[in-house]
């Protein structure tokens, strides 16, 4: 059944709700309070790649290659993939994590990004190491 709901953000709009009564209700209430609507999700989209295609550009990393929308998602994914890296890397300080780190931040395909946004950084180095003959040894 399609109904009009007035989402979080104050915007209305028309949704199509399936199942029973209560699954609807919760549903309707959910929406209401929780949800904002497709174009305040597209902004809040937006901005947010935005400002990490503004970090990427402060932290010297290329800008993105791709269609818009590839590129939008990317630049939320490196940004929290490359400061998951910095983290990691940060255990071994040196020319050999800066490569890794550089290498890491290198790729400017979005979607490179994207295909790897469910790996830890330290999964996905291994290509860096095997690539760039990097090599970690634990600190000691």
């Amino acid at each position: 059944m399609k109904y009009d709901v007035t989402y979080s953000c104050g915007h209305t709009g028309t949704v199509q709700i399936f199942g029973t009564a209560a699954e609807r209700e919760r549903k309707i209430n959910w929406y209401e309070n929780y949800a904002v609507c497709p174009d305040c999700y597209k902004q809040a989209q937006q901005e947010e790649a935005a400002t990490a295609a503004q970090q990427a550009k402060a932290d010297g990393l290329p800008a993105l290659t791709g269609s818009e929308k590839q590129i939008r998602w990317a630049e939320s994914i490196r940004q929290e993939k490359m400061a998951a890296a910095r983290e990691w890397l940060s255990r071994y300080p040196g020319e050999q994590a800066d490569k890794c780190l550089a290498w890491y931040g290198s790729h400017a395909s979005a979607s490179w990004w994207i295909d790897h946004r469910d790996e830890r950084p330290q999964r996905t180095a291994k290509l860096g190491v095997a690539s760039t003959q990097i090599f970690f040894h634990k600190p000691g």
